[in-house]
């Protein structure tokens, strides 16, 4: 209880700090930042710098709508003798719908991504067993369902404060029916579930997040045509940011041939190096080193910005169930409300070209009002469950990444997700007396990712992570260590 006021002190104490920075720097995004309002450090193309941190995304515009269709099986059919002479025969058919309609926008007026998505899936099992003294066959038909909605949308104002509106919405249905025939004596059971979910999001929000490994990529490909000695002249700052703009609408043009999608990218960098007259040459080098510094120079994201925003979530689920075996069956009819109320900071800097700070802050309330959970059968009246749960989880994490070139990466970081929830069980019919009973949770961990592409012959790859665990339930303590380790070195020897 002690460790987890401390740390909310320590997240609201720094909330609270980060947000007087936030205001001070709102307009930190916007086109004509001013350089004076922000602690910078720049990246130098030779004589020219330019700031990740000042970059933006160009509006962006995106739908997609995917349909696959995956079907499989298998069927196997023995014979076999020793003290009885019989056969097996098993049958297995599968097979799966995948639909996702998906609408992204990034302006500077809104940031919003709205998905809709459908997943069916059903399978046919079926085994027959036949001897002398045997005769059984056992048939399972199965599907699950599931479609959804989600929707996030962040409204901006000149000064960088936004309005969100969002939400999920969720339907599930699955049905598992088995049967059995065992020397002509039949039994079936039969098991059903149905979900209906729906959760909107509100919230206020001041600052923006934007990506900027597609600048990091620019400064890369300018550094190498340079070094290559195609280019007529340096850039200015002006031609680095349209470049990079440019990179970022070709690469966000939606293509259903990744072959047409890169040969489109490459065009529109080459078609700006010509329009303005900065090659020397284009020969085999100027695209080869173009080609390489496309497809490697932006394979880690880096994001530039800081967020403070207020949301509360409320949800509702509606459930029914029933499971029957011949003549006997049972139901159940259960609904659960409740809401969440979160404070969250972000931070993403990138202190150079080859560093970034990661820094994340969440405090949220959560309260479940009492769940209805009514059962009943063939062979019972019924009865109802109820249960409260309130409480509050503080979570913090912080990430350092280094990345000295376009395929060398090492990332640490150190997390803290603590968490104080008191429950009450409530049956009908009972005393509702029963004491809150309480639990605490708290996990800290600390993770290693590491890359390191030495050489065209030599790759070194390390990841780790330690995790200290305690939690504490009623009167069950536990507290754990857990770590894990992994490395490989790559060697190509010819």
């Amino acid at each position: 209880m002690k460790k987890l006021f401390y740390i909310s002190f320590i997240i609201l104490t720094f909330i609270q700090l980060f947000t007087s920075n936030i205001f001070a720097q709102r307009d930190m995004f916007s086109k004509d930042v001013d350089s004076t309002m922000v602690e910078e450090q720049h990246v130098a193309v030779k004589d020219t710098s330019f700031s990740l941190t000042n970059y933006y995304t160009p509006d962006i515009v995106r739908n997609k709508l995917e349909i696959s269709l995956n079907s499989n099986g298998n069927l196997s059919s023995s014979n076999y003798s020793d003290s009885n002479t019989g056969a097996f025969g098993s049958s297995y058919l599968n097979g799966t719908l995948n639909t996702v309609f998906e609408s992204y926008a990034n302006t500077r007026k809104h940031i919003s991504l709205m998905q809709v998505t459908g997943n069916f899936n059903a399978n046919i099992t079926s085994s027959n067993t036949k001897n002398t003294i045997t005769d059984l066959l056992n048939k399972t038909v199965y599907n699950d369902n599931l479609l959804s909605f989600s929707y996030n949308n962040r409204m901006y104002n000149s000064n960088n404060q936004y309005l969100l509106l969002g939400g999920y919405i969720s339907f599930q249905a699955t049905t598992n029916n088995q049967s059995q025939s065992l020397n002509n004596t039949s039994t079936d059971n039969k098991q059903s579930t149905t979900e209906f979910y729906v959760a909107p999001t509100f919230g206020v929000g001041m600052g923006r997040i934007e990506s900027v490994e597609d600048a990091r990529q620019t400064l890369y490909i300018v550094d190498a045509l340079s070094k290559a000695g195609v280019l007529s002249r340096e850039l200015s700052n002006d031609e680095l940011f349209k470049l990079t703009q440019i990179i970022s609408l070709v690469k966000n043009k939606r293509f259903l041939d990744s072959r047409l999608h890169l040969m489109e990218e490459i065009t529109a960098v080459d078609s700006f190096f010509v329009k303005n007259s900065l090659l020397d040459k284009s020969d085999a080098a100027y695209f080869t080193t173009l080609y390489d510094n496309w497809e490697n120079g932006a394979l880690f994201e880096r994001k530039a910005g800081q967020t403070v925003e207020v949301s509360l979530t409320p949800y509702a689920t509606w459930g029914s169930g029933k499971n029957s075996q011949d003549t006997v069956w049972n139901k159940s009819v259960g609904n659960r409300m409740g809401g969440n109320l979160a404070i969250s900071y972000s931070l993403e800097k990138p202190a150079s070209l080859y560093l970034q700070h990661s820094v994340s802050a969440q405090l949220r309330l959560f309260s479940e009002f009492p769940v209805n959970n009514y059962t009943y059968s063939s062979t019972s009246v019924g009865s109802t469950v109820k249960s409260n749960n309130s409480g509050a989880n503080v979570s913090l994490g912080y990430s350092l990444g280094f990345y000295p070139n376009s395929r060398t990466y090492f990332q640490t970081g150190i997390s803290e997700n603590a968490q104080l929830a008191y429950q009450k069980d409530i049956n009908t019919g009972l005393s509702d007396s029963n004491p809150w009973t309480k639990s605490i949770f708290s996990n800290t961990s600390f993770n290693l990712s590491a890359y390191y592409y030495v050489s065209a012959q030599m790759r070194i790859s390390v990841s780790g992570s330690v995790g200290d665990y305690y939690s504490v339930y009623s009167t069950y303590n536990n507290n754990s260590i857990q770590g894990a380790f992994s490395a490989t070195i790559r060697y190509s020897f010819f």
